[in-house]
């Protein structure tokens, strides 16, 4: 039966949670993930809300003439930096 009690104790309850998705964004946006590609000739700096912080690109790449290999290579660390985003995540709402 749905009473005044099993309401408030719901309403605390979402509060409760609404609270803790908040202190988890918080966490997830001051963390700074890299990805890297090319055995680490690129590294690509992203925070949690997956804006980029900073790329690093090694020179020996500007002497490539093939620009698409170094378009790969910032693409792929790109991907993996947004995959290490979605683990934290994962990681820090399962601890909650």
């Amino acid at each position: 039966m749905f009473t005044k009690e099993n309401f408030e104790k719901l309403l605390n309850q979402a509060q409760n949670m609404q609270k803790n998705m908040e202190k988890i964004r918080t966490q997830v946006k001051n963390i700074v993930v890299k990805g890297e590609s090319g055995a680490g000739l690129v590294k690509v700096y992203l925070n949690g809300l997956y804006h980029c912080q900073k790329i690093k690109i090694d020179n020996t790449l500007f002497n490539i003439t093939d620009k698409k290999v170094t378009i790969d290579l910032i693409i792929a660390a790109f991907n993996q930096a947004i995959q290490k985003i979605l683990e934290t995540q994962t990681k820090n709402i399962i601890k909650k």
